[in-house]
């Protein structure tokens, strides 16, 4: 256990553990709400290209039982109006911006620049050369973190983190990405516990620890639940010759009447289960939900399933 300074409540903040590492990251509820509506305002309509947006994580560095902890407290956008598309990246100019903000970040007595997010508009989650160009500049500190937001069909987000290990970055994907509580629960005010992974994947995720407000006029929340689950079909596929379980994760998007309407697999460590992503899209997208419940009413959302193949059997899919 990780403690904190005496007037931390862990119970406000989202965590991530990354796998086989050292680093656990604590954000605070309140700014990755508003870091989703920065990301969301940014968001064109179908059919057209949005622009991504970045900047500065702002928080302290900890240590407690042989950990490193960052506490993400606050953000400042850095904008990037310079370049050209719609990717983050940043000009000679932008990046006079971003030494200005990491500069004023400096000469503060309290919270300090610990590290890097953007938007991310893209297929899959990943870090890109321009990315790198910004982090190897100004985050060689083996304690920075870096967080990329993904925006889903109805307008639900997913995150995950990036951090050294070792001298390096694992760029090509994350293993912490986790689906987000809708901002739209957040803005009222949320009261809800959020959902959390499965922990034998090595990444603990923990929204809000608090039991829901039964108060007159209280805000609450509860998630998606599976009420159908679909099993993955296996014939002709050789998963006989797995000694041990395969796990595929899929994150999925998820209307406002339960339904899939968008679903994509999950980057893994390993290309063993590759092959079989197409069968567990496809069990995923057949799969229905009791949908997430804002203040009494359905609302869109999104959750991530894991399905196992086995040497013996495969598994439908279970809810993180």
């Amino acid at each position: 256990m990780v403690h904190g300074p005496a007037e931390t409540r862990f119970d406000d903040y989202y965590r991530w553990d990354e796998p086989e590492s050292d680093m656990t990251v604590y954000l605070r509820l309140e700014t990755m709400d508003r870091l989703q509506i920065n990301v969301l305002r940014d968001v064109a309509p179908p059919g057209q290209a949005g622009s991504e947006t970045g900047g500065l994580l702002l928080g302290r560095m900890e240590s407690g039982e042989g950990r490193r902890v960052a506490f993400v407290e606050d953000f400042e956008p850095v904008s990037g109006e310079d370049h050209d598309g719609p990717a983050y990246s940043l000009t000679v100019r932008d990046d006079a911006n971003f030494e200005a903000a990491l500069m004023r970040t400096r000469a503060r007595q309290s919270l300090t620049a610990i590290g890097y997010y953007r938007s991310h508009h893209r297929h899959g989650l990943f870090l890109s050369t321009d990315d790198m160009r910004i982090i190897q500049r100004h985050f060689r500190d083996s304690r920075s973190v870096f967080l990329l937001i993904k925006v889903l069909p109805e307008r639900v987000c997913t995150a995950g983190f990036f951090f050294w290990k070792n001298g390096t970055l694992q760029t090509e994907f994350t293993e912490s990405e986790v689906p987000l509580i809708p901002v739209s629960v957040a803005a009222a005010g949320r009261s809800a516990a959020a959902p959390s992974t499965d922990a034998g994947h090595g990444m603990a995720f923990a929204g809000p620890g608090r039991e829901p407000d039964t108060r007159p006029g209280a805000r609450s929340f509860t998630g998606p639940e599976i009420i159908h689950r679909v099993t993955p079909a296996t014939a002709g596929t050789n998963v006989q010759r797995f000694t041990s379980g395969v796990q595929v994760r899929v994150n999925v998007a998820i209307d406002a009447s339960g339904r899939v309407t968008a679903a994509r697999v999950l980057p893994a460590a390993g290309n063993s289960a590759g092959w079989l992503a197409d069968e567990a899209l496809n069990a995923a997208r057949l799969h229905r939900f009791k949908p997430a419940r804002e203040n009494g009413r359905n609302i869109a959302s999104s959750t991530v399933l894991t399905f196992c193949f086995g040497p013996k059997d495969t598994d439908s899919g279970s809810q993180e």
